[in-house]
Order: structure tokens, then sequence, then C-alpha cells
């Protein structure tokens, strides 16, 4: 990655990802040419990650990807849940949680597949427009739908 953003993004041998996120977020070539580098290796390291769950018995491997669509990835899973927000809410939390101005949050979300899209091609949508809890009880409802739970209710009949 040095070869290609060299000390626009380094600083004394560090990522700044600030920087970085400055320059691809804003420079569609820029995006592509950071993906080409990361892509490969973020494919890699998911293979090995399901891999060593698998031989962990794992029954359910989450892949946490804001850009499932666009890398590929779609093709490889067995259930796609989408969650979902409203726009302005997705601007300010995005502006909140990584210290961004709106103009850099609005240029990451722009990066992206549209949320609408996403949902559309989902086979499960989290609504996270509400609290915390309400976000948690659907995925709950959701892991005990699917068999990856019992809720107490079943754990009482059973």
């Amino acid at each position: 990655m040095w070869e290609a953003f060299g000390d626009r993004v380094f600083e004394a041998g560090k990522l700044n990802r600030k920087a970085l996120g400055h320059i691809v977020f804003n420079d569609a070539d820029e995006l592509k040419r950071l993906t080409d580098i990361t892509g490969p290796l973020i494919s890699a390291a998911i293979k090995a990650a399901v891999s060593t769950y698998r031989r962990k018995h794992a029954n359910l491997v989450v892949l946490d990807a804001p850009t499932l669509f666009e890398a590929g990835y779609a093709a490889k899973t067995n259930e796609i849940m989408v969650v979902k927000i409203s726009a302005a809410q997705q601007l300010q939390r995005l502006m909140a949680r990584d210290d961004l101005s709106e103009d850099q949050a609005e240029s990451r979300i722009k990066s992206q597949l549209p949320l609408q899209n996403k949902i559309e091609k989902a086979d499960v949508v989290i609504d996270n427009s509400g609290s915390v809890e309400t976000t948690r009880v659907q995925v709950v409802e959701w892991l005990d739908k699917m068999g990856f739970i019992k809720t107490p209710a079943e754990d009482s009949a059973g």
C-alpha cells in the first residue's frame, strides 16, 4: 500500500486512516486502487476465518461487510441480512462514530450500493432505527427462527 499511497497516508510508518479515507472517498479511481490492493487480502482473511469456524463446528458465521455486493461476497453466503436505517440516521451515526464532517460521511455512503438496492437483495431486513434493544429483539427472533438459539419459552417447554 505504501507504493500506491506513500506518505500521503503513512506517518512514521503508521497508517493514517482518516487521510486515506479522505483520498479514497473523494476519488473513485483512488477507491478502486485501494480496493484492488485490499480486496484479495480481505478475501483471503474471510476464507481463513470461515474455515477456522467450520473446523470448530460453528453453526453460524456472520460476515459484517458493508460492501458485500460490490465485493462479490453475496454469492458466497447462505443468507443475506441487511440492517436498515433512515438516511438521516445513517449520516448522523456515521458522523458520530468516525468523527466525520457531513461531507465526509456523505461521500462514504455514496461510495456504497444504495441501501434500498441492498434491501431488495436481502433475505432478512432488520430495522435499526429504534433503540439497541429493539434491534436486538429482531436479531434474537431471527436466530430463534433459524434454530441457532432457543428462547426461554422453548427451553422451559422442552
